[in-house]
């Protein structure tokens, strides 16, 4: 990517070039960014000057195009966090290497958390009267979390993996109903349009790795997670653990709020699947 700008510079206009100049300058920071945040800090301040250029590029998205930028300043890491995983680490320097990018990433989450978002979180799943669950692929393993665990507090929850029965789901939405939806980069088109669609009437809230996402700009609540990740072979690995973290911590504050019943309902609910253990 970084190769291909420089060889291509020369053959750009003024904009470009300064774009070009400011991601060669900043790679690190330009896989974080949304297509407005590149505009923003690159000076430019025009989202369609940086469409016209990773087109030009020959890529399809922005996604792509940073998706691209990453694997290239990750080179030959598989994990990228804290501490890079290379090809000739053995079993207990992976390990090591990725316990401790989970501690630290978990730590610096914890210090930047932002504690008005989780309880304005709170206070809307709390109302809610249906759930509407967005995530797919990574974001959906953590999703099915959320299903289970709010179907234990007694919310009527829905959850699908068809992008297209999600669309027409959030097609009509109804008075109460909240679209909690996760994304990390929060430019997934299937979790950002329905989303959107459902704001005409329903709340959304997200959690997402970037706070200037498509995603985190739609939503009436975004709860936003920190990861050093950069390789593309990792698929935001540490991000999930964050993730899976804040949705417990949701659980639990949800669990509170409704009322002390709330702990008799899920010794029933628990109850209920014994006959499944031995």
């Amino acid at each position: 990517m970084l190769k291909l700008l420089k060889k291509e510079f020369n053959n750009l206009s003024v904009t470009h070039k300064k774009i070009c100049e400011f991601i060669i300058n900043n790679p690190e920071d330009v896989v974080k960014m949304s297509i407005s945040e590149l505009a923003k800090f690159s000076g430019i301040k025009s989202e369609s000057a940086i469409v016209r250029l990773y087109k030009k590029l020959k890529f399809n998205n922005f996604h792509e195009f940073r998706l691209n930028l990453a694997i290239e300043i990750a080179g030959k890491s598989f994990y990228h966090t804290y501490d890079d995983i290379v090809s000739a680490d053995n079993v207990e320097n992976v390990t090591k290497k990725i316990f401790k990018g989970a501690i630290k990433t978990l730590q610096e989450n914890l210090h930047h958390v932002d504690y008005d978002s989780i309880e304005k979180a709170v206070k809307i799943l709390s109302k809610a009267k249906r759930l509407i669950l967005l995530g797919f692929a990574t974001s959906g393993a953590i999703m099915q979390d959320v299903y289970i665990k709010f179907l234990r507090l007694g919310f009527e929850c829905y959850y699908s993996l068809d992008p297209h029965i999600n669309a027409i789901i959030t097609s009509e939405p109804k008075k109460g109903d909240v679209v909690f939806a996760i994304s990390h980069y929060g430019d997934t088109r299937d979790v950002v349009i329905p989303a959107t669609n459902a704001k005409k009437t329903a709340k959304v809230i997200a959690i997402t790795g970037y706070k200037n996402s498509p995603l985190s700009s739609i939503a009436d609540v975004s709860i936003n997670t920190i990861s050093e990740e950069l390789s593309i072979g990792t698929d935001a690995m540490i991000s999930r653990i964050v993730q899976l973290i804040l949705i417990d911590v949701l659980f639990i504050n949800v669990a509170l709020s409704r009322n002390p019943k709330i702990f008799r309902s899920l010794t029933k609910k628990r109850q209920s699947v014994s006959y499944l253990k031995y």
